[in-house]
């Protein structure tokens, strides 16, 4: 985004219709409309800056600043649109939802194949009704019956106790009687089998 003009974009933007509201009084309400985009609330105190505090040191850090902010606030935008994603289509057994499929946007490099082709073939298959050749994403509460073992032994090194089947030694991992054992166990510093010996 940097690359491609972003802050030469909001400058124009602010000088073309932020600036006469705030000369009227009016400031930008970044809960509606465009002021909701990501940039223009962390870029807000640079784009208010003259042209000369723009170009001075101070000014150069704010925009350090404010890239900062811009990308923190990008992270966490992408890890609410992935858990949005997740809630609504993969983790709700009683909701009915189309296949959802998984694209790899991460290397550029690799878009025409892992990406637009993919998406492709799928939209193709979906409108053909056709069977497409890649899986789709199974719901988190099949794919976790698929790997839950009802039937497995787990010991607890800590409360020196047999669990019997993965779910139950998840459950007892969160126990407050597994967490008040460990809290003993590590802060009467047990040594460890290794430790004072010559190597």
């Amino acid at each position: 985004m940097l690359q491609a003009g972003l802050i030469e974009e909001l400058l124009a933007f602010h000088e073309a219709h932020n600036k006469h509201r705030i000369k009227d009084g009016t400031l930008p309400d970044y809960t509606k409309g465009v002021f909701q985009t990501l940039g223009f609330k962390e870029f807000h105190e640079y784009l208010m800056m003259s042209v000369e505090e723009k170009q001075s040191e101070a000014g150069k850090k704010l925009l350090q600043e404010s890239i900062l902010n811009m990308k923190l606030a990008t992270k966490r935008f992408a890890r609410r649109q992935n858990k949005m994603v997740r809630g609504r289509f993969l983790e709700n057994s009683r909701r009915e939802v189309p296949p959802i499929y998984q694209l790899d946007t991460t290397n550029l490099d690799e878009w025409d194949e892992v990406v637009k082709n993919k998406a492709i073939h799928i939209i193709e298959a979906f409108m053909k009704n056709e069977t497409c050749q890649f899986e789709p994403l199974k719901p988190q509460s099949q794919q976790d019956e698929a790997s839950i073992d009802s039937h497995s032994s787990n010991f607890c090194e800590v409360c020196k106790r047999l669990i019997v089947g993965d779910k139950e030694y998840a459950i007892h991992l969160l126990s407050n009687r597994h967490k008040k054992v460990l809290k003993k166990h590590l802060s009467g510093k047990i040594p460890d089998k290794n430790e004072g010996t010559d190597v």
